[in-house]
């Protein structure tokens, strides 16, 4: 009786587990597996991260191979835009009054906050060979001083009417550099010219023609470039500066508060003068940094004496050691002449530099009360050549009542053997 009641309730079972299911099963979560959605080719799907590199890479090419227009990557969409312009007007370079007016239309609002450097270079007139190895006339002077003068207040009105100094403190300002030269200055007499080399079946031929058939004078040459010192000029009507005016006659220089530092360089060889500098000086008050590094222009033949100059020492490291050429030591001892003859009452020069390893080079030229002795000797070979021994010459001449007594030292007294204080006492020093 048990056992039937046990099979009839063991097969009752298995049919019930051999039933199917009245509603479909779900499978397990472990066993669910996410469709992958499909790849996006869209610009704004993109991280950040790689749009940015991107936009590297074409920022990269671009300046490889420049594209034929160059602002129409900014007009893709908004965030290129921000991309690009941040680039692109980042540093401006502007020569005339045509790139003067683009700055003025393209720069403006949010773009003013873009731009970082300025560089202003004044293009002055140009010369011929007739004129290369010549001072500037008066007409050239003032040709070129208003042609500074207007481009350099025309660019001062554009930049006042920008207003970052009221926007984020961040702001570090801009800084401007100006430059001004002669594009003939390559042409001719330098082989280099603010960043740009010519060769020399670059210049211009009538040059090459003419230095095959007359001599040009480098002192000439050196006055065309620096012996004019350039003025700020605009060639009619008067300059105010602080106080407002209506006068059709007055032209107003405005304050540029926006630029923080100051840079003039010697890529170009024209130099400002002194009323240039203190009116573009007063015309940036917001200053914080001036860095002016100028070709001296100095001519010899203005140069003023030192009158209560009597002892002179000097050194030179480049030119007064054994495996620098004997020329250019010569070339020092020729420039020191030339300024020793505007020091009348000089007594005693010396030029003298000792190195632990090589020995001493010492150059002596001193006035006595019998006699004006020269010395002069190195550790290592080296010759006193006619050019220096005639500029010596001449200074004894011109400044005292004897003749140049010279005297060369033997090269063992100056080794770096000997005790210096034992030369120095050789020598008279």
């Amino acid at each position: 009786m048990d056992l039937s009641i046990e099979s009839s309730c063991t097969n009752l079972f298995n049919d019930t587990l051999l039933q199917a299911p009245l509603t479909p099963l779900d499978p397990p979560e472990t066993l669910q597996i996410a469709k992958a959605p499909k790849p996006s080719l869209e610009w704004n799907d993109m991280p950040t991260e790689l749009r940015l590199l991107f936009l590297e890479k074409i920022a990269w090419l671009t300046k490889v191979y420049p594209p034929p227009r160059k602002g129409s990557l900014p007009t893709v969409c908004s965030e290129w835009r921000d991309f690009f312009e941040r680039r692109n007007f980042r540093s401006l370079r502007v020569k005339d009054f045509d790139d003067l007016i683009q700055l003025n239309l393209l720069v403006n609002g949010r773009r003013e906050a873009f731009v970082k450097y300025i560089v202003l270079f004044v293009d002055l007139g140009t010369y011929d060979c007739r004129h290369c190895d010549q001072a500037e006339g008066d007409a050239e002077k003032a040709w070129n001083n208003i042609v500074f003068g207007r481009t350099l207040l025309l660019l001062f009105e554009v930049l006042s009417t920008w207003n970052l100094v009221d926007q984020k403190p961040k702001n570090n300002g801009l800084t401007l550099v100006l430059g001004a030269a002669s594009r003939s200055d390559v042409q001719h007499n330098y082989a280099t010219f603010g960043g740009i080399e010519r060769a020399a079946v670059d210049r211009e031929p009538q040059h090459l023609i003419h230095s095959q058939s007359r001599h040009f004078s480098r002192e000439g040459c050196k006055k065309r470039t620096l012996g004019s010192l350039l003025d700020f000029d605009i060639g009619s009507g008067e300059m105010v500066f602080d106080d407002p005016t209506n006068d059709k006659e007055c032209v107003k220089v405005p304050q540029v508060r926006m630029v923080r530092r100051f840079l003039i360089d010697r890529r170009y060889y024209r130099s400002l003068s002194a009323q240039a500098l203190d009116l573009i000086l007063r015309r940036l008050p917001c200053l914080v940094e001036i860095k002016y590094v100028y070709w001296c222009g100095i001519d010899r033949e203005e140069q003023k004496p030192w009158t209560t100059l009597q002892f002179l020492a000097l050194t030179s490291h480049s030119t007064m050691r054994p495996d620098a050429s004997p020329l250019l030591a010569n070339q020092l001892l020729v420039a020191a002449a030339n300024a020793a003859l505007h020091m009348p009452k000089l007594e005693t020069m010396e030029l003298w530099k000792s190195w632990r390893e090589y020995g001493t080079f010492a150059f002596r030229y001193a006035v006595l009360d019998r006699a004006t002795i020269l010395d002069v000797g190195a550790a290592w070979p080296f010759d006193l050549e006619q050019d220096a021994r005639d500029a010596w010459d001449l200074v004894a001449f011109s400044n005292t009542r004897h003749r140049l007594s010279k005297r060369f030292i033997d090269s063992a007294a100056l080794t770096s053997g000997h005790s210096l204080s034992k030369t120095i006492r050789m020598l008279g020093y």
